[in-house]
């Protein structure tokens, strides 16, 4: 370990790590840098992450799993856990003052720890482990505690994290000093109205505004509810990744109307979702990028201001002069200052409001429409060739107040907010130059604990039931049901056409119930519901209840019932270095359902691997040596519908 305190010394010479407090009066624990290797983060406190916020800092090694994990500060190990997933192999060392460190994704545990876990493994017979140690063990700055890895995840870094009273707080902010000469980058502006009568350069579309050279090349216009969020990529020293940076502030006329900072997040059922209202998880999960919100939405989010100005529909019309300031936990600062112009919707024609249109009108299929929240925005070409138009929007015959003619790309379209809560049949009728028309669309509620059962039958479809749990929603939206041709997915055969639900990840708390009618006569073996996402699709549950096949999803989106009748694949094991010993590598893959366990023997006795999803392998490391020559394997893979595959042969052990 001479090299290790080398390094130390050598970073404590160039200031890269530091024993002084952080510029704030937060408390702090004066840490080391938590691996034998030279500083680089790939991920930073706060980032998004699907259903939380990132709670500590991912670091890397260059893909090197020899690489020590050492103690941040002194302390206690008391805590130890192994899992599948999550942290992967991580520990846990206790401070004086409350403090905690964790250590996770790691290869291989010290010495000092491999003898615990291996006695607790015998116990427990699997290979998920979590225990306290019946005696801490005590650790000095720079101890070893394991290998850096890519236990429970898919790259090689070790995920740190500083806890204060159970709470993780941001390390760079806490005590921890990494070189970073940076300032965080301003890339891009997203402007997104947030009612019908809301607009962006007088359309309904979100509006995107790159930032090139520290500007914006024109003002923004907006009018009503408008949201903005901003695009804004740090980096530190050490690693070009894209970092979130620690705090993010919007001001208009000298005033703060937003601020975010990254110091706490929490695991708290409460409000560990929160993630969803600070980011815009639409645009990530198709790879549009990642937007902070510079608004509030629903309850309040750990790290916003917790008593926010109203939105910027209380500005009055004209210039304003704005500014973005974002900071990362090193002090760098970047600003972008723009024009916000506030201006009156101007619709593409002046329209008039009727009670009713005729019932003898056309019906006409609406056109692809834009759905946010409880507003839908419906194109209505050709809406504005005659002079005002007479428009009536219905919900089940009720007349629906919040309507404005807008634009949506550009063409004339008629902007609706339902009523909350509320659903039934929306028909928008339009009368221009005496030749009526009208669209209807089925709404359905998406309320908590709310079931409601929609009928795709009429277009090719099936029963679909949803029913959100009691805590699953911020707040109640909307949703309409289309039906289209089945997937076709490698490995899986479709049972039923493609299910669409609008609103497509709208912010959402937790899982809500779905489920698809099985058609009559199929067979429901190896049967599952599927979720499509971009370019694959994810399995969501098998379980039948009378005829309906239900699963659960956090998201709204594409939905088919599709079945498994392929086993997985299992490739003969090989014996591969590492420098924690050499480890017996299984690859498994699934191209259906994935794959639920993976058992093996070794010479006749039950051996307990970890399974790497991200790498469809499951990897034994035996705790001493075995003998050189030709070993029995045995292995047995199940799918999550059943499918079992089974491989046995021998392996040679060098």
């Amino acid at each position: 370990m001479a090299s290790k305190h080398l390094l130390l010394a050598a970073l404590l010479a160039l200031g890269a790590l530091s024993w002084a407090a952080p510029a704030s009066a937060a408390p702090s624990l004066p840490m080391i840098y938590p691996l034998d290797h030279p500083p680089a983060v790939t991920s930073t406190f706060g980032t998004y992450r699907i259903g939380h916020h990132h709670a500590g800092l991912d670091l890397v090694t260059g893909g090197d799993e020899s690489v020590a994990v050492i103690a941040a500060a002194d302390g206690e190990i008391y805590r130890v856990r192994r899992s599948h997933s999550g942290y992967g192999r991580s520990v846990y060392v206790r401070h004086p003052g409350g403090w905690t460190t964790v250590y996770g994704h790691m290869s291989a545990f010290a010495p000092t720890l491999a003898g615990h876990v291996r006695e607790r493994e015998a116990k427990v017979g699997e290979y998920p482990l979590a225990f306290n140690l019946a005696e801490p063990i005590p650790v000095k700055a720079g101890d070893p505690l394991g290998l850096v890895g890519t236990s429970g995840t898919d790259l090689v870094h070790l995920h740190f994290e500083l806890r204060k009273g159970g709470v993780p707080v941001n390390p760079l902010r806490r005590g921890l000093k990494i070189p970073d000469t940076q300032a965080p980058e301003i890339a891009r502006l997203l402007a997104m109205p947030r009612e019908a009568s809301a607009h962006v350069e007088g359309d309904q579309a979100d509006r995107i505004y790159p930032v090139r050279r520290g500007r914006l090349a024109q003002p923004v216009v907006i009018g009503g509810d408008v949201g903005l969020m901003v695009e804004v990529n740090d980096h530190i020293d050490g690693d070009d990744r894209d970092l979130s940076p620690w705090s993010i502030e919007l001001r208009v006329d000298g005033r703060r109307r937003h601020r975010t900072r990254y110091d706490r997040v929490s695991y708290g059922k409460k409000d560990k979702a929160h993630v969803e209202l600070d980011f815009e998880p639409g645009r990530r999960a198709r790879r549009e990028g990642v937007f902070n919100k510079l608004f509030r939405e629903g309850p309040a989010v750990r790290g916003h201001d917790q008593r926010p100005p109203p939105d910027l529909s209380d500005l009055r019309p004209g210039d304003h002069k704005a500014e973005i300031i974002a900071r990362d936990a090193a002090g760098n600062v970047s600003r972008l200052k723009f024009t916000l112009r506030v201006a009156p919707a101007t619709p593409p024609c002046q329209w008039r409001r009727a009670k009713r249109i005729d019932a003898k009108a056309a019906t006409v299929e609406a056109p692809a429409r834009l759905w946010r929240g409880r507003r839908v925005v419906i194109p209505a070409p050709g809406l504005c060739e005659g002079e005002r138009p007479e428009i009536a929007v219905t919900l089940d015959g009720v007349p629906v107040q919040a309507v404005a003619v807008s634009r949506l790309e550009g063409a004339p379209a008629v902007a609706v907010t339902l009523p909350e809560g509320q659903g039934g049949r929306l028909e928008i009728g339009l009368r221009r130059e005496g030749k009526p028309v009208r669209h209807v669309i089925q709404v359905w509620p998406v309320a908590p604990e709310v079931q409601v059962e929609m009928d795709g039958a009429a277009q090719g479809g099936l029963p679909l039931r949803l029913q959100p749990r009691a805590d699953a929603l911020f707040f109640p939206y909307a949703t309409e049901l289309t039906v289209s041709p089945p997937p076709a997915v490698p490995g899986l055969e479709a049972v039923s056409a493609t299910h669409n639900l609008s609103n497509a990840w709208w912010p959402t708390r937790s899982v809500q119930e779905i489920a698809l009618r099985l058609p009559p006569g199929v067979d429901p073996r190896g049967v599952g519901v599927y979720l499509g996402d971009v370019d694959r699709w994810w399995y969501l549950g098998g379980g039948l209840e009378g005829a309906w096949m239900k699963g659960y999803t956090v998201h709204l989106g594409a939905f088919a019932l599709m079945r498994d009748a392929v086993s997985p694949e299992i490739s003969p094991p090989t014996v591969r270095p590492h420098p924690g010993g050499a480890r017996l590598v299984v690859p498994v893959t699934d191209t259906g359902a994935g794959v639920s366990s993976v058992a093996v023997t070794v010479d006749g006795r039950p051996v307990y691997p970890e399974w790497m999803s991200s790498y469809q392998q499951a990897v034994w490391r035996p705790w001493s040596p075995l003998r050189p020559g030709a070993h029995q394997v045995e292995v047995e893979a199940r799918d999550r519908v059943g499918n079992v595959r089974r491989w046995s042969g021998a392996v040679s052990w060098p």
